[in-house]
């Protein structure tokens, strides 16, 4: 599977997901807590910890849902 990618450190967010089913380790990554727990991964820092069902998104998508919990 291809995935955008660009930094490869989770601070560009070009390579986003929507994690449909299974559990990832994120830890390293920058996206917020409130994020995170809607399904959001950012795949480049995104370490399966199960089997895994995921949906590339467009970075927008995530963007703007990231920016509107960071002024929560």
């Amino acid at each position: 599977m291809e995935v955008p990618h660009d930094c490869k450190l989770g601070v560009c967010m070009t390579c986003p997901a929507r994690l449909l089913s299974g559990a990832v380790d994120q830890s390293e990554g920058m996206l917020s807590d409130d994020v995170i727990d809607r399904g959001y991964a950012l795949l480049c820092v995104s370490y399966p910890r199960s089997d895994c069902a995921i949906r590339v998104i467009p970075e927008e998508e995530l963007l703007s849902l990231q920016l509107a919990t960071a002024n929560d």
